[in-house]
């Protein structure tokens, strides 16, 4: 069982390691290249997941917050979140993250929470923590550049 204090200082770890320099993860990501699509879909897709983490640990921590389902459930919920996250995470190159979430669903399914402020104080940081790796990888998607090459609303495709 994975303890409170573990995965906070587990969580800490990850943050310090992707605030203010280039993450390892983002490296290794930026490495990966899978045939016939290349990198760029990886990107994309990397970025989709962990902004999806970051969507389910936000909707976790309001019905923690105003206690709309049991701890129980909450933690049941985290864990096979986190589960769903890491079998898609582990696609794209990014260990450290991958590891993260793995860890974070281990700790929510072997029932070490103490109550809804210390859910709420877990899920908070690692949702930080995994959005700051998340700000890394969408920075490195072109955005401006693909809106223009496929006709967005600002930059119609001329023909």
């Amino acid at each position: 069982m994975i303890k409170t204090s573990e995965i906070l200082s587990e969580i800490e770890s990850y943050f310090n390691a992707a605030w203010g320099k280039e993450p390892s993860d983002l490296k290794s990501l930026e490495a990966l290249e899978l045939p016939p699509m290349g990198n760029m879909p990886c990107m994309l897709y990397c970025s989709f997941n962990m902004f999806w983490i970051g969507e389910s640990f936000q909707f976790l921590r309001a019905a923690a917050k105003d206690k709309s389902a049991s701890l129980e459930t909450l933690c049941w919920t985290a864990s096979e979140e986190c589960k769903r996250h890491a079998s898609r995470l582990c696609k794209w190159n990014v260990p450290e993250t991958e590891k993260l979430v793995i860890d974070l669903g281990e700790y929510f399914a072997g029932g070490g929470v103490s109550g809804y402020d210390e859910f709420i104080e877990v899920i908070t940081k690692a949702l930080v923590a995994i959005d700051t790796m998340q700000n890394w990888v969408d920075a490195e998607i072109p955005w401006a550049r693909m809106d223009k090459a496929l006709g967005g609303v600002n930059h119609p495709v001329e023909k």
